[in-house]
Parts: C-alpha cells; sequence; structure tokens
C-alpha cells in the first residue's frame, strides 16, 4: 500500500476519523431516503455502517477500551436501526435483507468487542498455570513456534483481506455520494 493510502486509512481508523466515517454516514442515509425511499436509505445506512465497524477493528487502541467501543457501536447500530427503520420497513420485501444485514454488523462488533475485552482480562488475570511437565514442554514448544509462524502469514492475510474489505465499502460509500451529487445536480 503507498504511503498515501496508508496514512489515509490509519486516519479513518482514529477517533475523528470513525466520527466522520458516521457522520458521512448519517448524511447518505438522510440524502438516500430523499431521492429513492425507506428501503434504499436503510441498504445505504447499513452498508455505511459495515464500513465504521471495519475501521474500528483496525483502530490501534488499548484492548478494553477498543472491546468497549465495538460494543457499544453494536448497540448503537441495533437501536438506530429500530429508532428509524423497523417502523418504516414493515412489510417491505427488503425487510429481511436489511434485518440480516444488521445482524451481521451487531453480531459481528459485539462479539469482536466482547473477545478484545476478554483477552485483556485473560492477560491481566493474576493466576499463573505451573510447568509439571519439563520434558513434554520442548516439544510443545517446537509445535508452539511452528504454530506461530502459520498463525503470523494468516494474520497478515487476513488484515490485509479487512483492509481491501473497508477501502471497498469506503469506494462505494464514495460512489453512492458522487451519484447522488450528480442526482442533485440534474
Amino acid at each position: 500500500m503507498s504511503s498515501a493510502k496508508k496514512n489515509l486509512w490509519h486516519w479513518l481508523s482514529t477517533k475523528p476519523g470513525l466520527v466522520l466515517a458516521l457522520l458521512l454516514n448519517v448524511i447518505q442515509s438522510w440524502t438516500t431516503y430523499r431521492f429513492f425511499g425507506i428501503d434504499a436509505s436503510a441498504l445505504a445506512y447499513l452498508m455505511g455502517a459495515f464500513t465504521v465497524f471495519i475501521f474500528l477493528v483496525d483502530n490501534r487502541d488499548d484492548r478494553f477500551i477498543k472491546g468497549f467501543f465495538l460494543i457499544a457501536y453494536g448497540v448503537m447500530i441495533q437501536f438506530s436501526y429500530d429508532l428509524v427503520f423497523k417502523k418504516a420497513l414493515e412489510g417491505s420485501h427488503w425487510a429481511d435483507n436489511v434485518k440480516m444485514l444488521l445482524m451481521m454488523i451487531t453480531i459481528g462488533s459485539t462479539g469482536a468487542g466482547g473477545s478484545l475485552i476478554a483477552t485483556h482480562s485473560d492477560r491481566s488475570s493474576t493466576d499463573q498455570e505451573s510447568n509439571t511437565n519439563q520434558a513434554n514442554g520442548e516439544a510443545a514448544f517446537s509445535r508452539l513456534v511452528t504454530l506461530e509462524r502459520q498463525v503470523q502469514g494468516l494474520d497478515r492475510k487476513l488484515d490485509r483481506l479487512i483492509k481491501r474489505a473497508g477501502l471497498a465499502s469506503a469506494c462505494l460509500l464514495v460512489v453512492g455520494l458522487l451519484l447522488l451529487i450528480l442526482l442533485l445536480a440534474r
């Protein structure tokens, strides 16, 4: 990734970048509602919410704080959907698809947040397991080193996949905003 793209990605994963992404999501959803109706607005809102979720996952912060933000975001997305879109979408043929996307974002963010908090609490716990079997320890250590190398390779691949998915979602958001501006210019 080039330096400018990397810096932009890093900035979008900071708190001001997340606030900007949330604001753009609300603006995009509102303008989509004005031109295409509530169904398209709900889908645009959830696409933007998925983009913000990716930026939240890539945020470089303390585990506990990041986990808390992810859980709060999942709750906020569910609450805002129920407040704005749920009643308007009743009986719509899009309702089931929108609910599925909403559940994916909600469960993904709360699950990721809970996992981060659990990891934080496990690392900060005081109980230590004793090493009772020294002979098996060396063989287990060599297997652990091999597994660690494999996990690091998978981690790099997953990181690239997450960044590409976030970039694709951000591009879709920009294209949607550009189309909206073109429609407004008519």
